[in-house]
């Protein structure tokens, strides 16, 4: 699913900084082979506060979707627009947030510690403090009610037992808002999250589902 977000802020002056409106018009990605696409004149829009979801059986391309819209699958032909501007890697980095399919973990670190050290990696000093770092860490972890398994560490499913799927899942999502994305696309999410979370404040960041 992907969502597109008016963040919930403090500071009322910021609030429509990351508001954001992507569309997109008949995108083609690369041909696999010959002439057959993975995806075909495909288009649509979302506009600020919206869900959407992207149904559809195995292999028909939602994955490939969510990749082209992030801008990791090169488009064939087509576009892709954030408020009217063309997709680039600024807007990218800046204003996209993507929730893989598969997590990617330290398997020996707790899900607060890998939370900590995203938020020290990826949040600027220039606009946040360690304590501003930590306590927004903090707000995540209590808006996606992981607080019962934040000390837990996360595991690798085999030789070291850890959190459940559903947590690791909700984990991705919290990396991914740390640095407060104007929309977030999330692969495969289906029953990880509750409506009440879909739906909840977000701490200058937002949460979707596909």
């Amino acid at each position: 699913m992907i969502s597109n977000f008016n963040h919930c802020r403090s500071d009322k002056g910021r609030e429509n900084e990351n508001s954001c409106e992507l569309s997109f018009f008949n995108i083609r990605t690369s041909p696999v082979s010959g002439n057959n696409f993975v995806l075909q004149d495909i288009s649509g829009e979302v506009k600020p506060g919206e869900i959407l979801a992207v149904m559809g059986s195995t292999g028909c391309g939602k994955t490939s979707l969510l990749s082209a819209l992030s801008g990791r699958l090169r488009l064939q032909s087509g576009s892709i627009r954030l408020n009217g501007e063309q997709l680039c890697k600024r807007l990218r980095r800046s204003k996209i947030g993507y929730v893989l399919q598969h997590d990617v973990f330290f398997a020996d670190l707790t899900l607060k510690q890998t939370l900590v050290y995203t938020a020290l990696l990826r949040l600027p000093d220039k606009k946040y403090t360690v304590k501003e770092k930590l306590e927004k860490v903090d707000k995540i972890i209590a808006t996606l009610e992981l607080g019962a398994c934040q000390n837990n560490v996360i595991g690798d499913g085999y030789r070291k037992r850890g959190l459940s799927g559903g947590e690791k899942k909700r984990l991705s999502i919290a990396t991914e808002i740390m640095d407060d994305p104007s929309v977030l696309l999330i692969d495969q999410s289906a029953g990880v999250l509750k409506p009440d979370l879909v739906h909840a404040p977000r701490p200058k960041g937002g949460v979707g589902t596909h």
